[in-house]
């Protein structure tokens, strides 16, 4: 049950991170959930413990874990586009 949880709220946390980004198109979603998911994770196993929060799986679902969560997927979803984009200008 909690890889589902991961799942979800990672690939939430990656659709909202990309409408805050402004990055929605229809063609990039499965990017930004896979994005979503994996910045999640990492923001719930570096982040969390230096906020003393507990992560998704960890008890239950929480307010502070989602923040957490979406926060990851928003820098590494920028990240992922500024790559992008930096690789784009040097082609």
């Amino acid at each position: 049950m909690t890889l589902l949880t991961w799942l979800f709220t990672g690939s939430v946390c990656g659709l909202l991170a990309a409408l805050v980004l402004h990055r929605s198109e229809e063609r990039k979603i499965r990017l930004n959930m896979f994005v979503g998911i994996v910045g999640s994770i990492l923001a719930g196993l570096f982040f969390a413990p230096m906020f003393g929060i507990e992560i998704v799986n960890q008890k239950d679902f929480s307010f502070p874990s989602m923040l957490v969560g979406f926060a990851g997927a928003i820098i590494l979803l920028a990240a992922v586009y500024f790559y992008q984009r930096m690789s784009v200008k040097t082609a």
